[in-house]
């Protein structure tokens, strides 16, 4: 209408995104971040990411990673190397891999998985803008945050492999975990023997059956968990596919995983030892919200993991302030 009083919107700014990844660790919230190209080059790479909780850090980009091989049918691992890194690093390299090859999973030096799809993915050709032709040029692109500086890429012949789609987790401690697969599998092919749970990168929890039920042909609950997750710690399950079949009969190929935290202190919301006005102010950060759960429980401001943001958090807040956390 003309009168800038009347506005809703102050200014727009235009970021060109290269790609949605997840900041990877127990601390975070589960929700995509932005990874852009604002300082402008010829090969449009990124140097920014764009948090979900608002926040703008640096990227620093790697072309130059070392691989000590070429992927093949007989020869399925290949070995990446880059100079460690404290922070965000983007690492592109030509995909060290015969067409014919599909990669099925990343693994870092110290056997954290690399999320799929979010924060490593392939692509074959370039698009360029001005109308200008694309051309195929395969490569593989990493995102990482503290690099080791070590990764094993593990390649596979199956097409179109049984994944892993999503994994939720129930209570705290966990008691549950429904674990969805892309397609329907074989329920007979998936058992304790595939999965491994550890606390603080210890030896495996589940070393007997556990219940596993279908609830439906593509989803299905672990169940009796609670036991083995109840002491304080960092955890993490891997679901290992290789020998999970389809109902067509096709294997998986990958090892996905999900890590939790688990604190016997919630109302020390930000693990800084002692209960006061910034613990307060993540409450308030996410007051009212309804849809907590884990392993993020809305970034720590659901205290009595009932679900929600409400006063029964501010209580307990209140019931532990000013208490120092030994």
């Amino acid at each position: 209408m003309g009168d800038p009083r009347l506005s809703l919107i102050d200014s727009v700014e235009v970021h060109e995104l290269i790609h949605c990844v997840r900041l990877d660790s127990p601390a975070g919230d589960g929700i995509v971040d932005f990874l852009v190209n604002d300082i402008a080059d010829t090969n449009s790479l990124p140097d920014t990411l764009y948090t979900s909780d608002g926040l703008i850090e640096p990227v620093e980009t790697i072309l130059n990673a070392q691989t000590d091989a070429v992927a093949s049918e007989n020869n399925l691992e290949v070995n990446l190397s880059v100079k460690a890194i404290d922070g965000n690093v983007y690492i592109r390299l030509d995909n060290p891999s015969s067409e014919e090859l599909s990669l099925a999973y990343v693994i870092r030096s110290d056997g954290k998985i690399l999320l799929p799809e979010y924060n490593v993915w392939t692509t074959d050709r370039i698009l360029r803008p001005l109308n200008e032709p694309a051309y195929r040029e395969r490569f593989l692109h990493i995102f990482d945050t503290n690099s080791s500086g070590e990764y094993r890429l593990v390649y596979t012949t199956i097409q179109n492999p049984v994944k892993v789609s999503e994994v939720i987790l129930k209570s705290d401690p966990v008691a549950t975990i429904d674990v969805t697969f892309d397609v329907a599998i074989d329920p007979a092919t998936f058992d304790w023997r595939d999965l491994s749970l550890t606390r603080d990168f210890g030896d495996n929890l589940i070393s007997y059956p556990i219940a596993i039920r279908a609830l439906s042909d593509n989803t299905f609950r672990l169940s009796g968990l609670t036991y083995l997750t109840d002491q304080e710690g960092r955890y993490e399950l891997k679901i290992k596919t290789q020998d999970i079949l389809s109902l067509d009969n096709v294997a998986g190929a990958s090892v996905s995983s999900i890590t939790w935290n688990r604190v016997l202190e919630p109302w020390d919301t930000n693990s800084d030892n002692i209960v006061d006005l910034k613990d307060f102010a993540t409450i308030s950060e996410k007051w009212m919200n309804s849809d907590c759960d884990n392993p993020y429980w809305c970034e720590g401001a659901d205290i009595n993991r009932d679900g929600a943001v409400n006063f029964d958090d501010i209580l307990l807040i209140s019931n532990h302030w000013l208490e120092v956390i030994d």
